[in-house]
């Protein structure tokens, strides 16, 4: 017979240890341009005319509530937790970087984005991460505008056609990220030619989640001792 007496002690004690422990532990960084904006993020074109470099006409990022602030350049792409280095609120960034073409002329045959990473701006506990730049639909002015719940355009800076990845590593700190494009990319810029062009950045490998809580462990546990004791009444 299952003897509920021993089950009860067991529960006790697991409870006893996840009250004793605390809540659960928040999963660490995993971002990159954390304490942006530095340098300078530009653009980098080769036409048929010859070499051209366009700074960025404004940069920001977008929380995964869809929280944005017109005013704050700051580029942080990732996941920025409470529990390290990063300072963050145990949230998704991505981010935005629009060039105004309006002075390019020509054909572009090649293009690469340059973005300005900070001394301390890598935060995983991974050798790398994975920084992908996307197609973004979002109307300029809409983007740039403040927003507290624009899930939608936090989507469309990470979901919309894949322009180019690079991996940044700790060696990338302090220095320019350099983002070769690809053909799509060409395609794209060559028809913004006049007008403004828009990247999104999102981290590309998957974000980490929080520690489990004491308190599920804990059931979990029980779980197991439980399955134990009505497998071993079964074979007796």
């Amino acid at each position: 017979m299952i003897n509920f007496r021993l089950v009860g002690m067991a529960l006790a004690a697991l409870l006893g240890a996840c009250f004793a422990a605390g809540p659960a532990t928040a999963a660490p960084s995993h971002a990159v341009f954390a304490f942006s904006i530095t340098g300078t993020p530009e653009l980098h074109l080769t036409t048929d005319g010859g070499e051209v470099i366009v700074q960025a006409t404004r940069t920001g990022w977008y929380r995964e509530d869809g929280y944005h602030q017109n005013i704050n350049p700051n580029y942080l792409t990732g996941f920025c937790s409470s529990s390290d280095a990063c300072r963050g609120d145990d949230r998704n960034y991505r981010s935005f970087f629009a060039f105004d073409l309006a002075n390019v002329s020509g054909s572009i045959l090649s293009a690469s984005l340059s973005i300005g990473n900070p001394a301390q701006g890598l935060h995983t506990t991974e050798p790398s991460l994975l920084l992908n730049i996307h197609e973004v639909l979002t109307a300029f002015d809409d983007l740039v505008a403040t927003h507290t719940d624009a899930t939608d355009i936090f989507e469309d800076l990470g979901d919309g056609t894949l322009f180019g990845s690079y991996t940044v590593t700790a060696a990338d700190n302090g220095t320019q990220v350099v983002v070769g494009l690809n053909d799509a990319a060409i395609t794209a810029l060559n028809a913004a030619i006049g007008s403004i062009m828009i990247f999104g950045g999102a981290v590309g490998s998957a974000v980490p989640t929080d520690v489990p809580a004491p308190a599920s462990l804990a059931l979990l546990a029980l779980g197991v001792i439980g399955l134990r004791m009505i497998n071993r009444r079964r074979m007796a």
